[in-house]
């Protein structure tokens, strides 16, 4: 069991609103400074309307694999890396808390395992029922310890990506 608690905002909408405003600047100034063949995407719970959520933002960066390690690199250099999600071959994952909201930012190699974010957020956007039986996970979890919240949030996210055909 781990000490980190998942703490729901009372306010889904305001968050959202909240982490739009923040990605539309945090992308721009990902554009400016990333491999122009990389994609920015705004995911998690705060891109999906209707899902409730911690009110963080989280950024998923798309890249070639022939442009990861650059991206890599200069999201190194602007972000901590996120040590609750260790790095993996072909995703890398960096955090800042100072933000407001905080951000999240994966980084993955299009195409690669460990492109779902954006399939996830897609099917999400797509069914409201799924979004209310994430909701109910997340309600169920509220205030209770984030590691079990993650397993099955994970086990949810595979259900929902093999209904997506990924």
């Amino acid at each position: 069991m781990s000490e980190e608690i998942l703490t729901l905002v009372p306010d889904a909408e305001v968050a959202r609103h909240r982490a739009d405003a923040a990605f539309e600047t945090i992308a721009a100034h990902l554009r400016a400074v990333l491999p122009v063949t990389c994609e920015i995407h705004h995911v998690g719970a705060t891109s999906v309307p209707g899902c409730l959520g911690k009110g963080d933002l989280d950024i998923n960066v798309r890249a070639p694999r022939a442009d990861y390690a650059g991206a890599e690199a200069t999201l190194a250099a602007l972000y901590p890396r996120n040590d609750d999600n260790a790095s993996l071959e072909d995703m890398a994952s960096f955090e800042d808390g100072t933000c407001d909201p905080p951000l999240g930012v994966q980084l993955t190699i299009a195409g690669g395992k460990w492109d779902v974010f954006t399939a996830f957020r897609d099917a999400l956007c797509a069914d409201d029922v799924l979004v209310g039986e994430y909701n109910a996970i997340k309600r169920r979890f509220d205030g209770k310890d984030m590691e079990a919240y993650r397993a099955a949030k994970a086990d949810f996210a595979d259900y929902v990506l093999a209904r997506a055909g990924r």
